[in-house]
């Protein structure tokens, strides 16, 4: 009503706010403009037969499926590079019952994700040609977890298996470290399973590691042996929705933590799988950060951040030089990541959401096309004239053979 009395004034606003609104957008394209450019090259896709029920008791395998592969994780072991990534496929969990329809995996049967297990890539290529990758297929699954929670039915039995990370032990043998939900108390938590073989199988223990010293509402491991000790860094759920990254000490059979201690990054918002690894002396750390409210669908999207603790030899350090590592791209962004070092070459390995869980995304719509997210991986530059400083960038166009262009 004002307005109406005061055309003179309501004009002048109306053209401050065009104004306000014209150089913001000129700044955020200012902004995505300034961000390096990289190309990106995608894994492979897996392909596996989705379970389709006939009506009657029994169910069978009708169609062969593309699998995404998410929460990319990069080791190298020998002469080999190896990347390992939950499964995420809603098809390896659709049944036919009359329709289609998507299974009710509680507490997260509206999250839009089917992972029922891990799958293996590995590569000898030193630039990483993305026809140079064999496929070990899925080396552990939810409905081979002992203490795994269980659904009564669909392929995998159950799919709450997100970000994983293996190393090999100080007995030679392979562990990989694994999130999944309990079945006894709906609880995220954290196993183990144990392999002769970087690319398994993997056989889980009978429990998960310890819950003892807090750690119990947790989730993307990330281990990592500096000096004599081994350590793990994960997420744990906090107050209010959001989720902290922490670190602890953990013994040499994997069972047991202690000394527990919150990194307080970016605290009060979500963040989420975190990889640790080493720039020459020193330990660096990623994580996936939302830039907007978690609730989705993501209007800021997701981005990678990284810092450094300078002391390698006490990773409860505060760590420092925190910064953008993938910015994001696409709708919702980037997410969980991993770097390498190999062939003499930093990689950064992460997975996008633009074939997942969109703004166009119904997680009950099974008609949907590509409802999975993709691994892929870009060049890393590191400045080590600057501390070891890397240098940012968001994805760009799609090659075969990653380079240090766009």
């Amino acid at each position: 009503m004002l307005f109406n009395k005061n055309k003179n004034a309501k004009n002048s606003y109306i053209k401050r706010l065009l104004t306000a609104l014209t150089f913001t957008s000129i700044g955020i394209a200012s902004t995505l403009e300034a961000q390096p450019l990289r190309n990106r090259t995608i894994l492979p896709e897996h392909y596996a037969p989705n379970l389709i029920w006939d009506g009657g008791n029994n169910p069978h395998f009708n169609k062969w499926a593309p699998v995404g592969s998410a929460d990319p994780t990069a080791k190298v072991f020998g002469n080999k590079i190896y990347v390992y990534t939950s499964s995420d496929s809603k098809e390896l969990c659709q049944i036919r019952n009359n329709k289609q329809k998507k299974h009710s995996y509680a507490p997260w049967a509206n999250t839009g994700f089917c992972m029922p297990g891990y799958q293996v890539y590995s590569s000898t290529d030193g630039n990483l040609h993305q026809n140079n990758w064999q496929k070990h297929g899925l080396v552990l699954r939810q409905k081979d977890v002992p203490w795994a929670r269980k659904a009564n039915s669909g392929w995998g039995h159950s799919a709450t298996m997100w970000a994983a990370d293996v190393v090999q032990g100080d007995d030679g043998k392979y562990y990989m470290f694994f999130p999944s939900v309990r079945a006894d108390n709906n609880h995220q938590t954290i196993g183990v399973a144990v392999a002769n073989s970087p690319t398994g199988p993997f056989t889980a223990r009978s429990g998960p590691i310890s819950t003892a010293n807090g750690f119990d509402h947790v989730f993307d491991p990330s281990v990592i042996k500096i000096g004599g000790q081994w350590y793990i860094f994960y997420a744990k759920n906090g107050a209010g929705g959001n989720k902290a990254i922490w670190v602890a000490k953990i013994n040499s059979n994997f069972t047991q933590i202690n000394t527990p201690k919150d990194l307080e990054l970016e605290k009060g918002k979500y963040l989420e799988g975190p990889h640790a690894y080493k720039v020459g002396n020193n330990v660096w750390l990623q994580w996936a950060s939302v830039t907007a409210s978690p609730q989705g669908p993501y209007p800021g999207g997701y981005q990678i951040k990284h810092a450094v603790a300078w002391n390698n030899n006490n990773p409860h350090h505060n760590f420092d030089q925190r910064g953008i590592l993938v910015h994001p791209f696409g709708k919702p962004g980037t997410n969980h990541g991993s770097v390498v070092w190999w062939n003499n070459k930093f990689w950064a390995f992460y997975h996008d959401h633009v074939n997942g869980r969109n703004n166009n995304y119904n997680p009950n719509a099974w008609n949907q096309t590509h409802n999975y997210r993709r691994a892929m991986y870009s060049l890393v530059d590191v400045d080590w004239s600057k501390r070891g400083q890397i240098k940012s960038f968001r994805p760009d166009r799609v090659v075969q053979q990653p380079s240090r262009g766009n």
